[in-house]
């Protein structure tokens, strides 16, 4: 009896730390040398047949995100818009909701959304359970998990390879999220715009 015990007792053990493990390695960021305060984010947009460079320079990331974007014409000649907008630390940590749409200024909404990022919640369901709930803005739509690929981007001046996520929706949407619990990243993302990352720089 005593031998069965310790057996039970030993196999619960395994469990909790491969479960533990599991979660810890999820939660180690991988990249937080890409994200700080000056880090700029640049993202190539096709909207309706207009193209845009997306610039997003991070002002603060430790607790509420802030950050300020600029948006120019595909020369980056033109600037159409300079604002800088506030993510709350819960909506970082658990919204379903998702605000891309930067380029229309007449309807920037960031309240109870998350943006560049994926919720840390979400982020998490989509990895462990392969769906999760999320809203673009049409909606409520069901995202699966569609496997991982390596996205190529620039990283201050050098080809860079990021590890990320790939998910599709039950609509029409395509995402690619980088695969870091702490920073999970759109780095691409189609739902009738489709939105680019090209280039990370540091420094």
């Amino acid at each position: 009896m005593k031998n069965f015990i310790k057996k039970i007792f030993f196999i619960i053990l395994v469990i909790l730390v491969g479960s533990c493990a599991k979660e810890s390695k999820m939660k180690n960021s991988t990249y937080s040398n890409l994200f700080k305060s000056g880090t700029t984010i640049v993202y190539e947009v096709a909207s309706w047949g207009d193209m845009y460079i997306l610039k997003i320079e991070i002002e603060k990331i430790n607790g509420d995100l802030i950050f300020r974007y600029t948006l120019s014409d595909e020369n980056g000649d033109t600037t159409f818009q300079d604002r800088e907008i506030t993510v709350s630390k819960k909506s970082l940590e658990s919204s379903e909701k998702i605000f891309m749409n930067l380029w229309d200024g007449d309807i920037v909404d960031i309240k109870g959304k998350t943006s560049i990022f994926f919720s840390k919640k979400v982020f998490r369901e989509l990895v462990n359970k392969s769906e999760v709930t999320i809203d673009v803005g049409d909606g409520e739509e069901l995202l699966k998990y569609e496997g991982k690929k390596v996205y190529t981007c620039i990283v201050d001046g050098k080809i860079f390879e990021l590890n990320s996520i790939n998910a599709s929706s039950d609509l029409f949407g395509y995402f690619s999220i980088l695969e870091d619990y702490y920073f999970p990243l759109i780095l691409q993302m189609e739902v009738g715009y489709i939105i680019e990352l090209k280039e990370i720089v540091t420094r």
